[in-house]
């Protein structure tokens, strides 16, 4: 699992450079569902993080943040999903 689509696509090139075939000698799980995941080769399979609602969330924050000060910490988690692509193989139980 690796935290970020571009440090992926590094992964997948060194995996290349020392022959490790994806995703029959390693399977790899991206984070963001970039367009980057999409390019790669293979596709990476990606925790889409809803970067746009993650944002929005946090923008939301900010302000109420500004025009509160008192305003306790808030807890929000954002819904995320797995997209299953070509770098990981399935494992079944």
């Amino acid at each position: 699992v690796v935290s970020d689509d571009m440090l992926s696509l590094a992964l997948e090139r060194v995996c290349y450079q020392i022959q490790l075939s994806i995703p029959k000698d390693v399977s790899i799980i991206a984070f963001n569902n970039s367009l980057y995941a999409q390019l790669a080769s293979p596709q990476l399979t990606a925790v889409d993080i809803n970067s746009f609602l993650l944002g929005q969330e946090a923008a939301n924050q900010i302000i109420n943040h500004a025009e509160n000060p008192n305003l306790t910490t808030t807890k929000i988690i954002v819904p995320h999903t797995i997209v299953e692509r070509d770098s990981c193989i399935r494992i079944d139980a």
